[in-house]
């Protein structure tokens, strides 16, 4: 794919410049990604039929408990494979290696993603009930109280996190597209170059959240639909009325939400390079900035001679 990186873009012209790369690259980026889009997909409806309003699904689930955690488990893991997959191949398109080459990276930074998302959880977790379990046994505060202070508490956490786990959006699409960069650079130099530039990836994360919500306010709404109607007609039954859909419907639940998350994952694939652009437009602000000090640091060496 055509694409021009290392530019002094600001994050709307990353944005602008993604939007023309996936553009005019769409039939090639859908040959080359349909199938673990599907899988994803898949995995991504299986999850969603199993937390869907449904006795049927349930009383299964609750008289086959290996089964259903089975079948949870191995749509949990095929949603990873599929991700890393989808990861390898956007960034062989990108930066031109082997997609071996780039399953290895793509299996690596997703293994530093569960690590620092199971941390982030059990910090939160262990934080929300340590202060609701110091103030209600210290009876400071009433019990409704030290509930608002725990989910405050949580919010506080949350905003913490994204703050300081922001500028791996940088180190780690670097690590990815760069074969040269170590995993310990994720954490180390380019965690701190990232950090500097941190207002910037702010912004473009920011309005990139904005277009995909606006985009999958109108992508979902078939399935909220289904769904809305779905859990209507259940409470329904469950009050002794008989079911008001027809027969099809299940299916037609099925197919739609297929669709809607074989969409919805190209969504994604988006912002995978809105983030490539944003680290290229990083890394030319970092070497201008070092060229403008260098050139500083020359006209200063030449009036000390002078002197």
């Amino acid at each position: 794919m055509e694409k021009e990186l290392y530019k002094n873009r600001s994050f709307s012209a990353c944005i602008h410049a993604a939007y023309v790369l996936f553009a005019t690259n769409l039939k090639v980026i859908l040959r080359r990604t349909w199938l673990p889009v599907l899988l994803m997909s898949v995995a991504l409806t299986f999850n969603v039929l199993f937390n869907l309003p449904d006795k049927h699904i349930h009383d299964l689930g609750m008289s086959h408990p290996m089964l259903t955690t089975s079948i949870m488990g191995a749509a949990f893991i095929l949603n990873l494979l599929a991700e890393v997959w989808i990861m390898a191949v956007i960034a062989g398109l990108l930066n031109l290696r082997p997609l071996k080459a780039n399953i290895v990276r793509a299996l690596v930074l997703m293994g530093i993603s569960l690590i620092i998302t199971l941390a982030a959880i059990a910090i939160i977790s262990f934080s929300q009930n340590f202060v609701l379990g110091f103030l209600i046994s210290s009876k400071l505060v009433t019990p409704s109280m030290a509930g608002a202070a725990g989910v405050g508490i949580t919010l506080l956490l949350v905003m913490l996190l994204l703050v300081f786990t922001l500028p791996f959006v940088f180190s780690t699409t670097k690590f990815l597209m760069d074969h040269e960069v170590r995993p310990s650079a994720i954490f180390k130099s380019d965690y701190r170059r990232g950090l500097r530039r941190w207002g910037m990836l702010f912004g473009a994360l920011f309005f990139t959240t904005v277009i995909i919500t606006i985009l999958s306010f109108v992508l979902f709404v078939p399935f909220i639909i289904l769904v809305t109607s779905q859990t209507i007609n259940q409470i329904g039954m469950l009050n002794g009325d008989p079911s008001g859909v027809p027969g099809y419907f299940f299916w037609l639940l099925i197919v739609i939400t297929l669709l809607t998350m074989f969409i919805f994952s190209y969504e994604i694939i988006w912002a995978m390079l809105v983030n490539y652009y944003v680290y290229g437009a990083i890394e030319a602000k970092e070497k201008l900035k070092e060229e403008n000090n260098g050139l500083k640091n020359e006209s200063s060496d030449l009036t000390e001679t002078n002197k």
